[in-house]
């Protein structure tokens, strides 16, 4: 019996780190857009106007994050970023690498808050679709990539130096830095109402690509959003707990009858 216990437990150990946490992508299309956002106004996602980006948000909860261990959860997000020509031949020719201009992390809330920055003030691109840019929820917001300055909760986390050089077809990441990490978790305890199954995280970017000869050229951009660990769905783990359960008694009930 015992022995059964200690293959159950190792089996539901593969199979829970086969199970990944889900992901925020955004997807931008730039030939002369100046980047794109995709956010959440508290209502639902929205995007640039001009259709230039496309993606979805999701709960902070979602990507693994917990409020009991937060800070450390955090030190594990990433951030993938994918940057291609998809245009052989471009205005200028295609592009060889590619200037990562802004890249910016976004917390909104539900529901607008005094001390909360708009939309407005925290993304790249045109304006937002539905006309929801002055909506007041944005909790947090910081460059990844480039500055952000001028918001109402005063010093924002500094961002890496812009533009950042990037490789053109190969996966590239960020982390967050320990005063990132900490503006995050200070923010949120200023409104202790708000967990991480509130606070919804999505991105803004920026990027123009460089040709062989110097000039710019338009490039697509993909950004996710990764979370620190696997997050199974309650129903999985129900079903795989109860398979595995059903083979170990087996295994015991067949020592008996023998």
């Amino acid at each position: 019996m015992l022995q059964s216990l200690k293959c159950l437990g190792l089996a539901s150990l593969f199979l829970l780190s086969a199970v990944t946490t889900d992901a925020a992508p955004i997807f931008i299309n730039e030939l002369s857009t100046g980047g794109g956002t995709v956010v959440n106004d508290g209502s639902g996602d929205v995007s640039s106007s001009d259709g230039s980006a496309t993606g979805s948000t999701l709960l902070m909860s979602q990507l693994g994050l917990t409020n009991l261990n937060l800070a450390t959860d955090l030190g594990g997000l990433q951030i993938r970023g994918l940057i291609t020509d998809p245009v052989v031949n471009g205005q200028n020719g295609p592009a060889v690498s590619a200037n990562l201009i802004g890249l910016r992390l976004i917390g909104t809330l539900s529901a607008p808050c005094a001390t909360c920055a708009t939309l407005n003030q925290v993304k790249l691109g045109s304006s937002l679709g539905g006309g929801t840019g002055d909506t007041q929820n944005v909790l947090f917001a910081f460059p990844i990539v480039g500055s952000l300055a001028g918001m109402p909760w005063g010093s924002t986390p500094a961002g890496l130096s812009s533009p950042q050089v990037q490789p053109l077809g190969v996966n590239f990441f960020y982390s967050l830095t320990q005063a990132q990490i900490s503006f995050i978790v200070a923010q949120m305890a200023m409104l202790p109402g708000y967990t991480v199954n509130q606070v919804r995280l999505g991105l803004a970017a920026s990027a123009d690509g460089v040709t062989a000869t110097g000039l710019p050229e338009g490039v697509r951009s993909e950004f996710e959003i990764q979370g620190p660990v696997p997050v199974p769905e309650p129903g999985t783990l129900l079903l795989l707990g109860s398979g595995m359960a059903v083979a170990g008694l087996r295994r015991v009930r067949r020592r008996f009858v023998h």
